[in-house]
């Protein structure tokens, strides 16, 4: 019998003896199995009489490794007597995250958060977290960047631009993880998308910049809720190209990385 997917070691487990069913899964084998020590399982589950496993993973000290990346993972795998199959994607939010789990039909009940994982629990990030992965499942990530503060009291923050059919607005989705404090899910409403633009470079160009507006069936929720941390990128290592990549990203989510940094600022291993 296979043995399970070992998630509480943050890797894939050894394939070896076991045939992958196309090229795609061997590769994407491969590939978890190298990354397993840079990645944290925050969230696993699994259908045991299906020979299905699906975890949600996030990479380690984002703020020095992948700036700009979507940082979550999302993991299926499907065991069979003929071999194994793998699907993994990446995404921005945690939300967009367990979004992804339920569009590859894995049941979101049966996910288990993992001891100390940080994830964002407060009453409106769980509202917009349930919405998301629920009524959200045709709302179109049109951009998406992990944006960083490497300066005192760090954090980083992932956000994500979604337009949904049935809607003339466009949402800006932000997960925030101070270096201390809660994490922080916020979802804001735009009429158009140069607006949700015009409100991010200028967060991110550490300007004045007003509360994020929220969708209206947040906003009683919204106005009690804490507000995201105020975002500072004056450090030298934030420059005016970063800040150009951050407010306008490309249409395909892949925006140029940012300028580098000192050494210092860059990976740490």
């Amino acid at each position: 019998m296979a043995e399970p997917l070992l998630l509480s070691t943050h890797y894939i487990d050894p394939l070896a003896d076991q045939a992958a069913l196309d090229h795609q899964s061997a590769e994407l084998a491969l590939h978890l199995e190298s990354v397993g020590d840079e990645t944290d399982v925050i969230a696993h589950g699994a259908l045991r009489g299906q020979g299905l496993d699906f975890a949600i993973t996030r990479y380690q000290n984002p703020q020095f490794d992948r700036p700009g990346a979507d940082i979550f993972g999302v993991l299926r795998l499907l065991r069979t007597p003929l071999g194994f199959h793998l699907a993994f994607s990446q995404e921005p939010t945690s939300a967009l995250a367990m979004r992804q789990l339920a569009l590859l039909r894995c049941p979101l009940e049966r996910l288990a958060v993992e001891p100390g994982a940080l994830l964002p629990d407060d009453p409106l990030s769980r509202r917009i977290t349930t919405r998301t992965s629920s009524s959200g499942l045709e709302a179109k990530v049109m951009a998406s960047w992990t944006a960083l503060n490497p300066g005192p009291g760090s954090f980083c923050e992932s956000w994500a631009l979604l337009s949904h059919p049935d809607e003339d607005h466009v949402r800006l989705q932000i997960e925030s993880w101070p270096h201390q404090g809660a994490v922080l899910l916020r979802e804001g409403w735009f009429p158009e998308t140069a607006d949700a633009y015009a409100w991010l470079e200028r967060r991110y160009a550490c300007a004045p910049c007003r509360p994020l507006p929220p969708p209206p069936e947040d906003a009683a929720l919204a106005a009690l809720a804490p507000q995201l941390p105020i975002f500072d990128p004056t450090h030298p290592a934030i420059t005016a190209t970063t800040l150009t990549a951050l407010a306008h990203p490309s249409a395909d989510r892949q925006p140029p990385p940012p300028a580098p940094g000192p050494p210092d600022h860059r990976r740490h291993r």
